[in-house]
């Protein structure tokens, strides 16, 4: 009798060291930051997970510009707790090379959940926080 085993890889099977909320990377405020390898969920980096700190409540604007306009990448933000803030696509917008949020969020450390959407979907992609007023003008935080 023989038995066959399918080898299936998890989308995340290799997702590096940002593939999990805990292991987070930091996210500094109002500076573009590249992840070089993006996410690809054919290839096992499905997911990637970074962080940043939030001085105050307030609104807070999440924007993403991507490589590969074609690949569907979602972005998810989160509070210190895991609640989801609020969620969005690049396929929601006319130009799919760019994705943004904005959301009110409360102080302390927020999270991005960024993640390619389906098998065929693959992208570098580069990252800004900042910290919004009416008008989307950047409000410092207090000295």
């Amino acid at each position: 009798m023989f038995v066959v085993t399918a080898a299936c890889a998890s989308s995340d099977s290799k997702t590096g060291t940002d593939g999990k909320r805990h292991k987070a990377l930091e996210l500094p405020l109002e500076e573009w930051t590249i992840d070089e390898n993006g996410v690809n969920y054919s290839e096992g980096d499905r997911t990637d997970w970074k962080k940043f700190e939030v001085p105050r409540q307030g609104p807070v604007v999440v924007e993403l510009l991507i490589d590969r306009p074609s690949a569907t990448i979602n972005v998810a933000l989160f509070d210190s707790r895991g609640k989801l803030i609020k969620e969005g696509n690049n396929r929601l917008g006319k130009d799919r090379a760019t994705l943004r949020l904005e959301a009110e969020a409360s102080q302390g450390i927020c999270f991005l959940q960024i993640f390619a959407r389906g098998s065929g979907d693959h992208s570098v992609y580069s990252t800004r926080i900042t910290l919004g007023g009416p008008g989307g003008e950047y409000i410092p935080p207090p000295e």
